[in-house]
C-alpha cells in the first residue's frame, strides 16, 4: 500500500505519574530536544480535544506556530464544538482542521510541518493506513490534505510527534508547552458544544462515510475480481482508495469543504 503522506517522528516517553517532578522533568527535557532539532524553517501544530462527563459534549484545540529562524508567529489557536462524540473523534478532527487551514490560508509555501499530540491514538491512526479502522473518513481526508500539501510544497515532510500532557504542571518556572495551551483551547471547545454542532457534524458523517464505504467496496470487489493476492485473508490494498478518495476530497459537496 502506498505510504501514509504523515509520518511518525521522534516522540517523547510516555509519562506514568505526572505528579512525579523527575519524570515530568525528564519528559519535558526530551520534549524541549525534539522541538531544538527540528528544521530552521517549520510549523508546529499543537492539537488536543476533550469531553464533558456530565453531558458528553466534546470539543477540540488548535494552536499552530510559524518558527523562522530563531523567531515565533502564532499563526492561528482555535476552539470548536463537535456536540456528542468520542475524545478520539474530536482529536483527529483538531488535526484535520490544523492541515486544511494551513492548505487554504498559508502563503506563499509552506515549510515542514510537525504535529504534536498527547493522544497515542491520534499519532498512530494518523499514519496508519487501516482504512477500516474508526473514525477512518476523519484519518482519509486528512491524509488526502496532506498529499496535496506535500504536492504543492516541494514534498515537505508533514511528521506526528507524541508528547504527554500536563508535563509541566508540577515544576514552577518550566515555559508552558504548545500542548498546554492546546488542552486549554480544547476546553473552550467543550463549553462552547452545541446541539447543533452535533447534528452538523452527524450529517458530515454520514456523508463523508457514505462515500468513502463505497469506494472501498467498489476497490474489494475489483481485487478480488483480478486475484491479486496470495494470501486469502489479506486486507485490500489502499493506494488506489487513496487516489480515489484524493478525488472525492476535490469534487464533492463544496458545503462540507473545511467543515470537521
Amino acid at each position: 500500500p502506498k505510504k501514509s503522506p504523515i509520518e511518525i517522528g521522534k516522540c517523547v516517553k510516555p509519562v506514568r505519574n505526572k505528579d512525579d517532578p523527575t519524570l515530568c522533568l525528564d519528559a519535558y527535557t526530551e520534549y524541549m530536544e525534539i522541538v531544538k532539532a527540528l528544521e530552521k524553517e517549520h510549523i508546529r501544530i499543537y492539537t488536543d480535544g476533550g469531553r464533558h462527563v456530565g453531558n458528553d459534549s466534546t470539543g477540540y484545540g488548535i494552536r499552530i506556530i510559524q518558527h523562522d529562524n530563531g523567531s515565533e508567529t502564532i499563526l492561528r489557536q482555535a476552539s470548536e464544538g463537535l456536540g456528542n462524540t468520542s475524545v478520539s473523534e474530536a482529536e483527529l478532527t483538531a488535526v484535520y482542521d490544523a492541515l486544511f487551514w494551513l492548505h487554504q490560508e498559508f502563503k506563499p509555501k509552506i515549510p515542514p510541518i510537525h504535529i504534536f499530540t498527547d493522544s497515542t491514538y491520534t499519532l498512530n491512526a494518523s499514519a496508519s493506513h487501516l482504512y477500516k479502522q474508526k473514525h477512518y473518513y476523519i484519518v482519509q481526508e486528512s491524509q488526502n490534505i496532506a498529499y496535496q500539501i506535500r504536492a504543492e510544497n516541494n514534498l515537505i515532510p508533514i511528521v506526528i510527534h507524541y508528547v504527554p500532557s500536563h508535563i509541566e504542571h508540577t515544576i514552577l518556572g518550566l515555559r508552558r508547552t504548545g500542548n498546554y495551551y492546546a488542552d486549554k483551547l480544547a476546553t473552550e471547545g467543550v463549553l462552547k458544544s452545541t446541539i447543533q454542532d452535533n447534528e452538523k457534524r452527524l450529517h458530515n458523517k454520514f456523508i463523508r462515510e457514505k462515500i468513502l464505504n463505497e469506494t472501498i467496496d467498489l476497490m474489494e470487489s475489483i481485487e478480488t475480481k483480478l486475484d491479486i493476492f496470495n494470501e486469502p485473508d489479506s486486507p485490500p490494498t489502499a493506494s488506489v482508495v487513496d487516489d480515489l478518495g484524493a478525488c472525492v476530497y476535490a469534487n464533492r459537496d463544496p458545503s462540507l469543504r473545511g467543515v470537521p
